[in-house]
Formats: C-alpha cells, sequence, structure tokens
C-alpha cells in the first residue's frame, strides 16, 4: 500500500496517494507516480508530503505486524527495484549491562521490536552493578521496518521502569542473519 497526504491551498494544491497494489506471482509489481499532479484553478508545485510504504502477505492481516519501509520524501529519487519485506537473524541473544544496581524487589522491562510486534523480557532483582545478563535467545526474529534510502533495517532497544527508560537502535544492512548479539545499558 502506497500512502502520501495530499495538500491543499486557497485555489488548489496537490494530489496525494492512496493506492494498494497487488504483486504477480513473481513478487513483482508495477507502480507509476507523478509528484506534481495538482488540482484546482492554480496548478504547479510538488506535493512534498512523505512517502509510506506498507506490505500485506494478505488482506486479513493486522497491518501492525506487516513490513513497513520508512516513509521516505517525494523529492527524493530512490530505486524501488527491490523492496525487503523481512530481515531475518536466525538467534538473537539480547544483553543487558548492569552500570547500576537493581535492588531486590525492583524489576526493568527489555523491549525489542521485530515483524511481529515486540519481544518482553522482565528482569528482577537483585542485580549487582558489574553483571552482564544474557537475557534470553530469540529465534527466527524478523525485523520489518526498512530504510529504502540507505537499504538498512533498524532493531530498536528499549530499557523501562517506572522513572527510567533507555532506548538503543541497531541499523543492520539488509541482509539475513544466523547470529547477532545485541546488548543494552541500565
Amino acid at each position: 500500500h502506497f500512502y502520501q497526504k495530499s495538500t491543499s491551498g486557497l485555489l488548489g494544491g496537490q494530489s496525494g496517494l492512496d493506492q494498494d497494489i497487488k504483486t504477480d506471482n513473481n513478487g513483482n509489481f508495477k507502480f507509476v507516480y507523478n509528484k506534481t499532479r495538482n488540482y484546482g484553478a492554480i496548478s504547479g508545485g510538488v506535493n512534498e508530503e512523505n512517502i509510506s510504504i506498507y506490505g500485506f502477505e494478505n488482506i486479513n492481516q493486522l497491518p501492525i505486524f506487516q513490513p513497513v519501509w520508512l516513509p521516505i520524501k517525494s523529492t527524493i529519487d530512490v530505486n524501488l527495484e527491490k523492496l525487503y519485506r523481512y530481515k531475518k537473524i536466525s538467534k538473537l541473544i539480547r544483553k543487558v549491562k548492569f552500570n547500576n544496581t537493581l535492588n531486590s524487589g525492583e524489576s526493568v522491562e527489555l523491549i525489542s521490536t521485530n515483524g511481529s510486534g515486540s519481544d518482553y523480557k522482565t528482569l528482577v532483582g537483585p542485580i549487582s552493578r558489574g553483571t552482564v545478563l544474557n537475557t534470553d535467545t530469540i529465534t527466527n526474529c524478523r525485523l520489518n521496518f526498512f530504510n529504502l534510502t540507505n537499504s538498512t533495517y533498524t532493531l530498536s532497544l528499549t530499557l523501562y521502569r517506572t522513572g527510567f527508560s533507555r532506548d538503543t537502535s541497531y541499523i543492520l544492512d539488509k541482509f539475513d542473519e544466523n547470529l547477532r548479539t545485541i546488548e543494552i545499558t541500565y
């Protein structure tokens, strides 16, 4: 699905985009876009709103668990020759390095993104300062947030508890991986 908000002015504006495209049996599709399509009494100009692209395996699936490509500016020429639906990491090892003590009775939640939502792990104290904890291994992790302008995926990792939040983003290439270790500091 391709989407771009239309723009409007006093006497006209630039058309937006809200179009579903189906692939053929080989996964190919054809898409034509004109960034200067206008309407109204006064024509001219370019719609500079970002273009969002979403992928669905079938029409009955919820869009929140589908591939999402980073919105791109309409003024940037992007080669859409290949769109990657997912990046697969066969084994993703998540670690937390404790630079502070997590006291008895306290907990912190580790959250990472993937193609079907998020993976959660609650860590409960006591955990001493200086500890590096292998929290878990996620098998067949699928990343679905692809940046079309630089052909990379983003994997987000968050540590959260009341009064504390830390986010780390890993920028990864587009190719599948057998093993990846990620670490965040508390």
